[in-house]
């Protein structure tokens, strides 16, 4: 996943938005949803 480490840090709020630059992409909400849970599971969010 292109954009699971700048959405995790915009999740964690160390940064506003997780846009990547082009040609990436950002992920979409099921992608970032992941990224959440995954966070959540390992304690980092609450």
């Amino acid at each position: 996943m292109d954009g699971a480490v700048k959405t995790a840090m915009r999740l964690l709020g160390v940064i506003d938005t997780n846009t990547m630059a082009r040609p990436q992409r950002s992920l979409n909400a099921e992608e970032a949803a992941s990224v959440k849970t995954i966070l959540m599971q390992a304690g980092l969010l609450g």
